[in-house]
């Protein structure tokens, strides 16, 4: 009884996520022996396969389709919009460039300005 006990605390503090009946002489619950058993938690094929069923006999064939069909137009529409919002900070950056040689221009022209002032 101690063994198991052992066992267990051993399981319940150390973090061992499966425990399963080895391969030992005794029979004896051993830690860590994850030949055919799975962990706690995952979902076998079969647990898919039903997931599945359910799903079909739910929604039907066309609805999902339909759904399919909307997510396809959402990551397009998606898409056209990332492809906009660069052209859009394309043209941002043009018309930041067209003002900054407008203001350029126009300090040059007045610094001429004052420097043909100040010979006179």
């Amino acid at each position: 009884m101690s063994d198991l006990q052992s066992t267990l605390t051993k399981f319940l503090f150390s973090g061992i996520s499966t425990l399963s009946f080895g391969n030992s002489v005794s029979g004896r619950l051993s830690p860590g022996s994850n030949e055919g058993v799975l962990a706690m938690g995952s979902l076998s094929i079969w647990h898919w396969l039903v997931v599945a069923v359910i799903v079909l006999l739910l929604f039907g064939r066309g609805k999902i389709s339909e759904l399919m069909g909307d997510v396809a137009g959402g990551i397009k529409a998606f898409k056209k919009g990332m492809a906009e919002d660069d052209d859009a900070t394309k043209a941002a950056e043009e018309a930041k460039q067209k003002l900054e040689d407008a203001a350029k221009s126009t300090v040059d022209a007045v610094k001429s300005t004052a420097s043909s002032t100040k010979t006179n």
